[in-house]
Formats: structure tokens, C-alpha cells, sequence
């Protein structure tokens, strides 16, 4: 959420940004996509942590096995991780960015584009997806470890308890 709060902020302060004008919106039609800037760039951010979100949470239970054990699962992770890169660094003109409805980061007054705020988006899913994976494996692996360990300690310990009251009961 953060990454996206950061994205939703940053690119207001653009010099291509331009507000959404709130009387173009129809707020009576549920159909009505307004297009935005920063709808533009939380749906590229977006569609990365999905993905990264999903090969996170492979690392818990009951996924403990390797990714690369589940075919179905990675050629999913490689066709998603391959689409969102297409859409996050085809030109905004294609097809694909319209289709999707995504704003152009040109600056209406001067013509400039700002192409370069492609790779800050794609430097941002960088950082989110090893924060997201790291913090992921440092639940599992430590966190939750630990919690298992000591409810195996105390599961034989109990066991012990029982064993020497069946004992003292002979």
C-alpha cells in the first residue's frame, strides 16, 4: 500500500501531470473510467505486486515445495510478469496502453514526453517486489519457525507428561 500511496503522490508532482477535471466524470454511469494519471500509474504498480504478492506467499504452507516443481504455476508467474512489463514499457500509444486506458506522461503544453518515469515505475516494482518477497521469507522462515518450533518443544513435553503418568500408573 505504500508503494502505491508513494505512486498515487509522485506523480501528481509530474511536470506532465494534469488533474482529473471533476465535471468530466459521470457519476451516474457505473461504465464511466475517467482517465487519470493516477489510475495511470497505480495500475502499473499494481499488476506487478499481484505477482509478487502470489510468489510471495508460495513460500508458506501447504506451498512449501519449490516454484518450479508447479509448471502451471510459473508459466502463470512468467506470462503475468511478461504481459505487465509489455504494458508497463510499450509506448502509451499502442494499442494495448489504450485498450487499458492509460494516460500518456507527455506534457500537453510543451509536447515533452517523459518516458523516463516508465523506469521509475519499473525501478518502484523493483524495490516493492524484494521488500515484499524479503519480508515474506523473514515471516516464514524466522517468525514462523520459531512458533513451530516451540509448539514442537511443547507438543513433547506433553507427550512426556503422559508417558510418565502412563508409567506411574503400571
Amino acid at each position: 500500500m505504500a508503494v502505491q500511496l508513494f505512486f498515487f503522490f509522485d506523480v501528481r508532482k509530474q511536470p506532465f501531470y494534469v488533474p482529473l477535471d471533476p465535471s468530466k466524470i459521470d457519476f451516474g454511469n457505473y461504465n464511466d473510467t475517467s482517465l487519470s494519471y493516477e489510475a495511470t500509474a497505480i495500475f502499473m504498480i499494481g499488476t506487478f505486486q499481484f505477482v509478487v504478492t502470489c510468489v510471495a506467499f508460495s513460500l508458506a504452507k501447504p506451498f512449501r515445495q519449490p516454484i518450479y516443481r508447479n509448471v502451471c504455476f510459473l508459466l502463470g508467474i512468467i506470462v503475468t510478469t511478461s504481459c505487465d512489463t509489455a504494458i508497463l514499457f510499450l509506448p502509451i500509444s499502442s494499442p494495448v496502453s489504450q485498450w487499458f486506458k492509460l494516460l500518456p506522461f507527455v506534457n500537453e503544453t510543451t509536447g515533452e514526453t517523459y518516458y523516463s518515469y516508465h523506469y521509475w515505475l519499473a525501478l518502484g516494482v523493483v524495490v516493492n517486489s524484494i521488500l515484499t518477497y524479503g519480508a515474506e521469507f523473514v515471516i516464514v522462515k524466522v517468525v514462523a519457525s520459531k512458533h513451530e518450533a516451540k509448539m514442537r518443544r511443547l507438543k513433547y513435553a506433553q507427550f512426556r507428561e503422559q508417558m510418565e503418568e502412563l508409567k506411574a500408573n503400571q
